[in-house]
């Protein structure tokens, strides 16, 4: 971290390095720099919804819950919100004590977006749990265990393609 604020200091207008650096300035834990750095880049880029996220997901680091809302119900307002953003905004709900708002969102995330499938879909189920929704919760969850053993099974026949037994594991 301490040698990319030197090389940004070199290169000021690297944006690229620009991203490496806040990325590790929020992992060392200096979120004001990481901040900083974000709004740099997005005074540059202001409809860059990746800054917009990462804008969100710092100023909920800070503390500021209220900010990170903010900066996502501005993401979201729009005809497709990124799933990413339904995502942080549905944890910020949760974490916040309203799991009625998560619930939607994180549906939406579910249906739409299959690299977040089962990490939506356990929230989904934690939160229909807190809800009072337990049935759904483990419909849900049975779901994403379904979800996960296709992903392992997937993963499987691809080092061992020649396992009829895995594979009829698979089809059933």
């Amino acid at each position: 971290y301490p040698d990319g604020l030197k090389l940004l200091a070199l290169e000021p207008a690297d944006k690229s390095l620009q991203r490496s650096v806040m990325g590790m300035a929020f992992t060392a834990g200096d979120f004001a720099r990481a901040e900083e750095l974000c709004r740099d880049g997005l005074r540059a880029s202001p409809a860059d919804v990746g800054l917009r996220q990462l804008l969100a997901e710092i100023r909920r680091a800070r503390g500021d819950a209220a900010g990170a809302a903010a900066v996502l119900d501005e993401l979201i307002a729009g005809p497709a919100p990124p799933p990413g953003a339904l995502l942080a905004r549905a944890l910020l709900y949760e974490e916040g004590g309203e799991p009625d708002k998560a619930i939607p969102l994180l549906r939406e995330v579910l249906a739409r977006d299959k690299t977040r499938q089962r990490t939506a879909g356990t929230r989904l189920a934690t939160v229909l749990e807190r809800a009072g929704k337990p049935d759904e919760a483990k419909a849900v969850m049975a779901e994403v265990r379904r979800l996960q053993d296709v992903e392992v099974y997937g993963e499987a026949i691809k080092t061992q393609p020649t396992n009829r037994a895995m594979h009829v594991q698979v089809a059933e």
